[in-house]
Order: C-alpha cells, then structure tokens, then sequence
C-alpha cells in the first residue's frame, strides 16, 4: 500500500535560550517536517514550536519557576492525495512549573499544563493536566 512507504524529505528542528541574568532565561524551539510517499504526490508539512520564560533560584536557592506556551507537532498543510482532517483546529499547550528544591539530593516539582483544540480537532475539549515529578540526585 502506497501509506506502508513514506520517504522524509526534509526535517528541520532548532533550539535557542536567552539567559537574560543569571536567573532569568528566555527558551524557543521549532521543528517543521515535510514527508511525501514514494509512490504518489501525496505530501503533508507538519509543524510545532514552544516559547518559555524560566526563573532560577526564585524564593530560595535552587528553586525554579517557568511557564511555557506553545503549538504541539500539528499537521497544517497536504498536497496530492493526501487528505486533510475535517474540523480542524491548531491545537496550542501552555504549562506551568515550581521545582522546589528539598536537599542536595531531592527536588520535587509540581506543574499543570493546559491543551487547546487536542489532536487538532475544534470539537475536542480543552484538557487540564496536573503533574507531579520528583528527581534524586546522586
């Protein structure tokens, strides 16, 4: 079948952070894929990126905060045979975060993030995520 083969033509990605002062940092990423199949005309541009502001050491030493907003990998154009989802929306994401830092050896870092038009699809509810992460450090 023509969808068992798909060949990438071209994959773009890059990073970048700002370290504005010492505790404070600006972030970006942005990828954009383009992947056609070999046995027809059919193409499809896939996109995504991310912005976030972090502050280091807030409240206390070791401590962190930041808060990002962005677009999820999101498929935004076709081409040939390709076919085009019905109902479609640009999905975003928009995340939180506070590590507290416990000891030398254990931070625990609460967060919520927030997905708008999830999977793309206008009739998808907006999903609410709370998150809990705990890192040790040897």
């Amino acid at each position: 079948p023509a969808f068992a083969r798909v060949l990438c033509l071209h994959s773009c990605w890059g990073t970048a952070t700002w370290r504005r002062s010492p505790t404070i940092a600006v972030s970006a990423y942005v990828g954009w894929i383009i992947a056609a199949a070999e046995s027809s005309n059919a193409s499809t541009t896939f996109n995504c990126w991310m912005v976030g502001f972090h502050v280091r050491d807030l409240f206390k030493s070791g401590n962190n905060a930041g808060i990002l907003f962005g677009q999820p990998l999101d498929r935004n154009s076709v081409s040939g045979g390709a076919r085009f989802q019905e109902n479609k929306a640009t999905p975003y994401h928009l995340e939180a975060y506070y590590r507290f830092k416990v000891n030398d050896n254990l931070s625990i870092t609460p967060g919520a993030f927030v997905l708008f038009n999830p999977e793309g699809t206008k009739y998808n509810q907006t999903v609410g995520v709370g998150v809990l992460r705990t890192t040790f450090s040897f």
